[in-house]
């Protein structure tokens, strides 16, 4: 269930000692439901929701999926978006029925000069305004894969240090790494300021891994020493990764520490016999020890011996076929 890209990766994925993990997608389900629908008082929930939805069908982010699906769900009626734009790591904007409507996170908002009514809660919250006043925020939830806690709890104990990067804010971010047993949390990171992070830790001297599975993710996973992309995921996540979790279990992450530390200890111990064996029985076969004892060797034997050898080598090598991780 593991793609290496190339045979050098099983080498600097054993020299490791920080992961950095993508939270949506990754750590979490990465299919969020809504938790909580909050309009300002002017606007009942319904209209509210078909408004969000509105916008929200446009675009391909988890939470918007989320949020049509729940407009679906009550029923509501969708309106027709026009001029459609999405700004990367901030939100979206669109015309609908004449007046402009924008969603996104806090900063976006800010930035866009809306007075919000700041969500106070740890779950994710996406604002909403439409002609530049704020009319509601849509609150949304993640939930743990089970997997993905049992990964992180066998990465901890093999002395890795973990770390949380995400986009969300800092009061889901520190709830989930709480949940998880993470202690490094880097919340509010814009998409390219991902591979900023991961730079930050080389410059330390940290050997990085980087885990993810969206878009945004590309960059930090081709700037760490070791790309680790989940099958599931997108396809330039894939592409910009050097390893692949084709069954997208974060557990099989686990099995390629163990199996390129497996792999490490194996070169060493094929690399320590064939030096041993060759320092013996080379200078027999060239008959040092002929004058001296009466050792020699045959041509024949030597032969046989050097094959012998190889043969040896590679039957170590082939345990690790056998080894369970």
């Amino acid at each position: 269930g593991l793609l290496f890209k190339d045979a050098e990766t099983l080498e600097i994925l054993s020299k490791t000692d920080t992961v950095i993990l993508d939270k949506t997608g990754t750590l979490t389900v990465g299919k969020p439901l809504v938790a909580d629908i909050l309009p300002v008082e002017n606007f009942s929930q319904n209209d509210f929701l078909a408004l969000a939805a509105s916008i929200e069908n446009l675009s391909g982010h988890p939470f918007a999926k989320a949020i049509v699906e729940k407009a679906k769900n009550e029923k509501a009626e969708f309106s027709e978006a026009k001029n459609f734009k999405q700004i990367q790591g901030g939100g979206i904007k669109a015309e609908i029925n004449g007046h402009t409507v924008i969603a996104g996170n806090k900063k976006f908002m800010v930035g866009e000069n809306i007075a919000i009514r700041e969500y106070g809660g740890s779950e994710i919250p996406v604002y909403f305004a439409s002609d530049g006043k704020f009319i509601g925020v849509i609150v949304l939830s993640d939930i743990i894969k089970e997997n993905a806690l049992k990964a992180v709890e066998v990465m901890r104990k093999m002395g890795l240090n973990i770390v949380l990067l995400t986009g969300d804010n800092a009061k889901t971010a520190n709830k989930i790494a709480a949940q998880a047993g993470i202690e490094t949390v880097i919340s509010e990171v814009l998409p390219d300021g991902k591979e900023q992070i991961v730079r930050e830790f080389q410059r330390k001297g940290k050997k990085v891994t980087m885990i993810g599975d969206g878009i945004n993710d590309a960059p930090a996973l081709e700037r760490a020493d070791v790309g680790i992309a989940l099958g599931a995921g997108a396809d330039i996540a894939m592409e910009s990764a050097d390893i692949v979790l084709m069954k997208d279990d974060l557990q099989d992450a686990v099995k390629a520490f163990k199996l390129s530390a497996l792999t490490i200890r194996n070169i060493k111990q094929n690399l320590f016999w064939a030096f041993f064996y060759n320092v013996c029985a080379i200078p027999l076969a060239a008959g040092a020890f002929y004058y001296s004892f009466g050792l020699k060797l045959s041509p024949a034997f030597a032969a046989a011996a050097m094959s012998l050898s190889s043969l040896f080598v590679v039957t170590n090598a082939l345990r690790l076929r056998k080894i369970k991780i």
